[in-house]
């Protein structure tokens, strides 16, 4: 993909992430277990990551840099703790640190992962 259609991605996605938040809390089918929404924000903020690496390593041709990193994962947290505080305002849904927790992790996870195997492909 090119950079522009990563960043395209990236910023759709961000905004997508707000159109799910706007669903009211009793709109939502609760699956077997009480917590199943800790796999999902993780999952969530994990392809977020993934585009937004993404576009950083083509943007800057593969140069990737901790800070790069660690600035993938602070949006990542910066959109999903923007979403948890949009959610008080939203009919039968919470603002949770445990759902931004995950959001952090599984940004974190998915981009560490990312990195760690597009290096592998190099050597």
């Amino acid at each position: 993909m090119t950079t522009v259609l990563f960043f395209l991605l990236a910023l759709l996605y961000s905004l997508a992430t707000f159109v799910a938040s706007s669903i009211p809390g009793s709109d939502i089918s609760v699956p077997l277990w009480e917590r199943w929404d800790l796999i999902a924000h993780a999952v969530e903020y994990g392809l977020l990551s993934y585009l937004v690496v993404g576009w950083v390593r083509r943007r800057w041709a593969g140069m990737v840099t901790t800070k790069m990193l660690i600035g993938t994962v602070a949006y990542c947290a910066l959109i999903g703790g923007m979403n948890e505080i949009y959610q008080l305002y939203v009919p039968g849904r919470t603002c949770a640190w445990d759902d931004e927790t995950a959001n952090i992790v599984g940004a974190a996870l998915v981009t560490f992962a990312v990195v760690k195997l597009s290096r592998g492909k190099r050597n």
